[in-house]
């Protein structure tokens, strides 16, 4: 199996014409001061954005619809979501260890529970979804949490032995 080779062509899907321009809103988005990241229900961002880089935010959140797992909130835009991921986590959360484990979310969207994960210090959390939309909508939440833990691979199970 040519995994790097699978990867490039999962790449180029970011330059389809329905997602090049989500992904050129997510590339000019300058680096935002983040003051506070908050791993709970809702996974809150608190930026020392000004009025012109929290328009590009919400610019950029907008053109990621649709948002599927989450809610997600940066400073006072609320990204509600179709699910509401939290009641899921927070009944498995009690049951699970994860503290300096290498964990796999196969099917993990757009890297909600990764996030949650952080909170109990895993080694890595390594996050497998074709779909180029929730690749992004990763990477735009990543873009403030700057986490080096957490590892989106844009694979699907088929392309895993």
């Amino acid at each position: 199996m040519q995994l790097n080779q699978i990867r490039e062509e999962r790449f180029k899907a970011l330059e389809w014409k329905n997602i090049a321009p989500a992904k050129a809103l997510l590339d000019n988005l300058p680096e935002v001061p983040v003051r506070a990241v908050r791993l709970d229900d809702i996974i809150t961002i608190e930026t020392d954005a000004d009025a012109e880089l929290t328009r590009q935010i919400k610019d950029a959140a907008w053109g990621l619809k649709p948002w599927r797992k989450g809610p997600f909130q940066i400073d006072n835009l609320l990204i509600d979501t179709e699910w509401q991921s939290f009641i899921k986590y927070n009944l498995l959360e009690p049951h699970i260890n994860l503290t300096g484990k290498v964990v796999a979310d196969v099917g993990c969207n757009n890297g909600y529970y990764m996030f949650r994960m952080l909170s109990q210090q895993p080694k890595r959390v390594i996050g497998f979804d074709p779909s180029p939309t929730t690749y992004l909508q990763f990477a735009f939440i990543n873009h403030f949490v700057k986490s080096d833990i957490l590892q989106y691979e844009m694979l699907g199970i088929e392309h895993i032995e």
